[in-house]
């Protein structure tokens, strides 16, 4: 079991290098061709209704002007990148035609076995980027693997983490995941939530850990007692400790909002993140 298809999601281009040289990891560790599309959306030229009438034609033009350079800025990192990496890959450059930049990606992540971004960068504010990766994991139906904007580590899929609560995310998350909890060296399920009470008090995770054991994953369960610790925290410690290179979890919060409303366990570790987080929704 592998990807097949990756779908890398480019809007700037700083972020050209991060991405491909993930997917690049991805490609050298599967068994089979992988295909890698590198994915930039040309957004739309924000005009607000009440404030059309001050906008000039050459205004618009100098927008438009720029989001074209942008976007041959983005290519060129593109290649560069490729360059360096020996990578090759199918360049998509398209319009968002009246739409969301994360409705563009939308339409051609659902084709895709895994969706590949980068973390929101604090110091880089981009209204027509910003929480896009965020959107297309709540919204899309494909996990999607995000990296730190700070860069990747050494490894990736070495040491994997899983944070397990029994939700619907959480599991599809887990088995999203497949094709990387295989190849790990060591898998460790992390149980955040207490236990059960009542006449099968077996251990929380137990069943999972069965589960991927069947499917040659190398896996152990940590039960971990929260006390007054929040659960980011928690998880934060225990992935440091076990030396893990990719967090896996589900993703909890609401679409279609212009500020995503974020379960408190998502919203920290997005916004905290200094390892690969694969999540799906």
């Amino acid at each position: 079991m592998t990807y097949r298809t990756l779908l890398t999601y480019i809007g700037l281009p700083e972020q050209a290098q991060p991405v491909l040289e993930t997917a690049a990891r991805l490609q050298s560790n599967s068994s089979g061709p992988v295909h890698i599309i590198a994915l930039h959306v040309i957004p739309q030229i924000p005009v607000y209704p009440d404030m059309a009438f001050m906008v000039s034609t050459e205004l618009t033009d100098l927008q438009r002007n720029a989001l074209v350079k942008q976007n041959d800025a983005v290519k060129a990192a593109v290649a560069e990148s490729c360059e360096k990496l020996g990578l090759d890959v199918e360049w998509r450059s398209i319009e968002a035609e009246g739409q969301l930049v994360t409705d563009r990606i939308l339409e051609h992540g659902r084709y895709a076995d895994l969706v590949i971004g980068l973390q929101d960068d604090p110091d880089r504010q981009d209204d027509t980027q910003y929480g896009v990766m965020e959107q297309v994991m709540i919204e899309g139906g494909r996990p999607v693997l995000i990296v730190p904007y700070t860069g990747m580590g050494k490894t990736l899929g070495k040491n994997i983490t899983v944070a397990w609560n029994g939700s619907r995310e959480a599991t599809r998350a887990v088995f999203d995941a497949l094709p990387l909890l295989q190849q790990a060296e060591s898998v460790t399920v992390l149980t955040v939530d207490k236990p059960a009470q009542g006449a099968n008090d077996t251990l929380p995770g137990a069943e999972l850990a069965a589960t991927l054991a069947r499917h040659n994953v190398r896996v152990t369960t940590q039960p971990l007692v929260l006390g007054d610790s929040p659960v980011p925290e928690v998880i934060v410690s225990a992935m440091a400790d076990n030396g893990a290179d990719l967090l896996v979890m589900g993703g909890y919060g609401h679409s279609r909002f212009r500020e995503f409303v974020f379960g408190g366990v998502t919203h920290h570790l997005l916004q905290s993140m200094t390892t690969p987080v694969l999540m799906s929704h």
